[in-house]
């Protein structure tokens, strides 16, 4: 398994025996879903191996595919480009729910200082200037199949946080670690979805 090197700690420190307990209540039954806790696969170990930026998998052929950073929901989350089909697999940075790269969930762990909107504006910023090298992205979770030019209003909408904050155009209370809760707000991306963020997974850590 890969992932991109800023994410190996928390990979490795998540995908353990037991990694699923906390979705399920003191009865066994899932918090979100509807199945059986026996149904999950036995855990396996595994090797997992840290990659760099603009690491390319090499699918044999002249099928290739490339791993771009784009930082803001974890430290090292990545987009993974098909260069072949020209598809663009945006996992949890793209989400017609609620984009959460601004959550700060993962600002205590280990490269902290890239889980955050201004790191994911960047590298947004960067892809958008890669149109031309693909034309259809697929998230990790709910809409599919989405043109490009998606994440020109993404940019947008992160552009929009990051010079005034304040301007946001609802606000949630959200249970946390511990029971603590906490104001995560939310930017509209137009024709889209929102934009999630808190107080301190705006900017990077001062320091």
């Amino acid at each position: 398994m890969y992932c991109h090197e800023y994410d190996y700690e928390g990979v490795r420190n998540a995908c353990r025996p037991g990694a699923w307990d906390h979705l399920f209540d003191k009865s066994g039954k899932n918090v979100w879903l509807q199945f059986d806790k026996k149904d999950l696969p036995a855990y396996r170990n595994y090797e997992l191996i840290a990659v760099r930026n603009g690491c390319l998998f090499d699918l044999g052929g002249d099928y290739q595919v490339e791993l771009i950073w784009t930082a803001g929901s974890t430290p090292g989350h990545s987009m993974y480009l098909d260069r072949k089909r020209r598809h663009l697999f945006a996992g949890d940075g793209v989400s017609s729910d609620a984009i959460g790269c601004g959550t700060g969930f993962s600002r205590g762990g280990p490269y902290g200082q890239y889980a955050n909107l201004v790191t994911y504006r960047n590298c947004l910023t960067k892809l958008v200037g890669r149109f031309d090298e693909f034309d259809y992205l697929f998230p990790g979770h709910y809409m599919v199949n989405l043109e490009n030019n998606v994440l020109v209003e993404i940019l947008n909408a992160v552009n929009a946080i990051i010079a005034d904050p304040e301007k946001y155009n609802y606000k949630v209370e959200q249970g946390g670690v511990h029971g603590t809760k906490r104001a995560v707000m939310h930017k509209y991306v137009r024709g889209f979805s929102t934009i999630a963020y808190t107080e301190d997974g705006i900017h990077p850590p001062k320091g």
